[in-house]
């Protein structure tokens, strides 16, 4: 989801140049969602550390849902542009944050890598389906495609606070119950992994 909505910014030239932009100046306006999303990224790797990692996750789909609902429907080509910035500013560090809260709520360094390649690859697939839908094709409105676009965070939305809470019950159930687990080897205690009773995931 994450990726097919980042990846739509990359196809902007083809989003601007419909608006009414020409075609030099599209491919030069493209490039500053892209360099607003680089520093919001950063940003956002300073502020992991007091902000819960779903907090952050879910308020990024909210934006990117808000922003191609106005790109894709309001009129105004101004307005258009500017939130087409904020889609940037949103959804590029989404991308790094999902990897990373993904791998930090599962225990052991070889579940921790193949956790960030599923999470990579399997999103990239939104990469291949964007794309389908800002074709000539669906020019000039791309109304499909900015649906799929509003969609899409929408349900990360679900999803992500769905997992926020099962996290949540989780940590405090543990916490209520807490299991005696010195009986097993310490090799046995490392491959229970996140379903140690001492792991707490990640909010």
């Amino acid at each position: 989801m994450q990726y097919c909505n980042t990846t739509t910014i990359a196809y902007g030239p083809t989003i601007l140049k419909q608006i009414g932009f020409s075609s030099n100046m599209s491919l030069l306006f493209t490039s500053i969602p892209s360099l607003i999303g680089l520093i919001s990224t950063f940003l956002s790797i300073r502020l992991a550390k007091r902000i819960p990692y779903y907090l952050m996750i879910t308020g990024n789909f909210l934006i990117l849902l808000v922003s191609f609902a106005v790109v894709g429907f309001v009129k105004n080509a101004t307005l258009k542009y500017i939130f087409f910035c904020v889609a940037g500013l949103s959804g590029t560090p989404n991308s790094s944050l999902i990897v990373t809260w993904s791998s930090l709520n599962v225990g052991g360094t070889s579940k921790r890598l193949i956790t960030s390649a599923l999470v990579v690859a399997v999103g990239s697939a939104g990469s291949m389906v964007s794309p389908l839908f800002f074709t000539r094709n669906y020019a000039p409105a791309f109304t499909i495609g900015f649906i799929l676009m509003i969609v899409l965070p929408a349900v990360g939305i679900v999803l992500s606070l769905s997992i926020a809470l099962y996290y949540k019950t989780t940590n405090d159930r543990r916490d209520r119950n807490p299991i005696d687990v010195s009986h097993l080897t310490e090799d046995e205690q490392v491959q229970l992994n996140d379903r140690h009773p001492s792991f707490r995931y990640k909010l």
